[in-house]
């Protein structure tokens, strides 16, 4: 399908004299007239408050500096005691115990699935439109296997509203997309060249566009159940607001086999099959996905959209939920996703998320005391534990090494002291054990019991892009560190 055959439309009011640029529709959309709705579009690439996003960048490297200097003054302190690691214990037994507890309980006695459930699901007549936003950057090789993704969901085509989201200079990916025969039911539309240039920025200019009551997010290289969407509807259906967000699981395919793709896809299980549905079973506030956020379009809007300068956008908007009274859920219809074939794209991605997450923490923690309000006591708790989690793993990690390696040689052993941090860090680690076992089932045991004997390694490896991650927001470096994918 050319240009020549398809409707050229101008796009929405905007902030800034950006000039015309086209968005691409079949010229046979019988439910689309392409005319503007009757309620009032938000403002091209909606802002928000300086108190509520990234775009400042404020004193990071503040944050930053506080956070090195605990690390660097409790490894100081062990050392001037002599190597003594009993220094510590009074800060690190209990935290390693509370962390113990919840993640045995959670992996013997919670629920994980992401096997659709047996609730009935609305039929077509009652389903509402539904939007969904596929931003594409420099990913020609995936529009085919998104084209082929459509097909395969179940929801009646005249009420899917399907956008799908390039990036002005992006010709390549334009080309590709421009050569397919897509189905009435899909735009094509250009984001115009403006900065930030980031997933929530294309994400936002398409929700001008977005004609259904609910809205998705979809990458590249999603694959959702074939129901989500329904099953997606059907629950907004049953549970009026506060309900404002469905996030669906992300399960990974590690197509290669490899040991790093394997540690990812465990990384996710636990996330999207252990911390989020505690999360959310505890009525906690959650950080989203990255894709499969499924949102009541009017909730969206009021809540000016994504933050644009965010590098985990999805992240900031689940404390944003929060902040504004509407709870999230988890939907149980999973989308399956493949995990990064090589270390640099891995590097890469990961940056970009621990980058995103100390904006996020540093944004909500510029008035805590208000946030808190908003939030909630206990759900701030929960924001600055996951995040905290996410950012320290990896340094902690090596400086709990590093302390291990000091007292060995210093001492020609390991004192009395050391042991008996050693024996509470095993009982973290078997906690950790348990947790794999049950979320790894359909797994070799073998391989249960490898990936979780090597998960130090793969802690070690998380420091350097933890570090870049300081780095790259010491210098105000914002700009998106985009991973490659590649088709199933």
């Amino acid at each position: 399908m050319s240009h020549n055959d398809l409707d050229v439309l101008v796009p929405l009011p905007s902030r800034e004299p950006i000039g015309e640029r086209p968005i691409y529709a079949p010229s046979s959309a019988p439910h689309f007239d392409n005319k503007p709705e009757p309620y009032t579009p938000p403002p091209y690439a909606p802002q928000l408050p300086n108190t509520q996003s990234a775009a400042q960048g404020a004193r990071i490297d503040l944050s930053l500096m506080v956070a090195g200097a605990l690390i660097v003054i409790c490894v100081a302190a062990v050392i001037a005691r002599g190597g003594n690691v009993g220094v510590l214990l009074p800060f690190f037994l209990p935290l390693q115990c509370l962390t113990a507890l919840p993640i045995i309980w959670g992996a013997c006695f919670m629920h994980h699935t992401t096997e659709p459930s047996s609730t009935i699901l609305l039929a077509d007549k009652d389903l509402p439109i539904y939007s969904v936003l596929i931003p594409l950057y420099k990913e020609a090789n995936m529009v085919p296997q998104i084209y082929e993704m459509l097909k395969t969901l179940d929801y009646p085509p005249h009420k899917l509203d399907v956008l799908i989201l390039l990036e002005d200079d992006d010709r390549e990916t334009q080309n590709a997309a421009a050569a397919l025969d897509w189905s009435y039911f899909c735009r094509v539309l250009i984001v115009p060249k403006s900065a930030p240039r980031t997933k929530p920025h294309a994400c936002n200019y398409g929700l001008g566009f977005a004609k259904g009551q609910l809205l998705v997010i979809y990458d590249a290289e999603d694959r959702p159940d074939s129901q989500q969407l329904r099953a997606a509807a059907s629950a907004f259906h049953r549970q009026p607001l506060p309900l404002a967000c469905l996030q669906s699981p992300l399960h990974i395919i590690s197509q290669d086999k490899k040991w790093l793709q394997r540690q990812f896809a465990f990384e996710y299980r636990v996330l999207f099959l252990f911390v989020l549905p505690l999360l959310t079973k505890a009525r906690l506030a959650i950080p989203l996905g990255g894709t499969s956020n499924h949102f009541r379009i009017a909730v969206l809007r009021a809540l000016n959209g994504w933050d644009a300068y965010n590098l985990t956008e999805d992240a900031d908007l689940g404390y944003r939920l929060v902040a504004g009274g509407y709870t999230t859920q988890i939907l149980p219809y999973a989308t399956t996703e493949n995990a990064p074939t090589n270390f640099k794209d891995w590097f890469r991605q990961r940056t970009r998320w621990l980058s995103g997450h100390i904006q996020t923490w540093h944004v909500h923690m510029r008035h805590p005391s208000a946030n808190t309000q908003q939030m909630g006591g206990l759900n701030m708790a929960a924001m600055n534990i996951v995040l905290a989690t996410r950012l320290m793993v990896g340094p902690v990690h090596c400086a709990f090494l590093f302390l291990l390696a000091y007292d060995y040689m210093k001492n020609g052993g390991f004192g009395f002291t050391l042991s008996f941090a050693l024996f509470f860090t095993y009982i973290f680690y078997a906690s950790l054990v348990v947790a794999a076992l049950f979320l790894m089932r359909g797994h070799n045991i073998m391989m249960r019991l490898f990936l979780v004997a090597t998960l130090p390694l793969y802690w070690i490896l998380l420091t350097p892009p933890t570090l870049y991650a300081c780095w790259r927001m010491l210098r105000r470096d914002y700009r998106w560190l985009k991973s490659n994918h590649q088709p199933y």
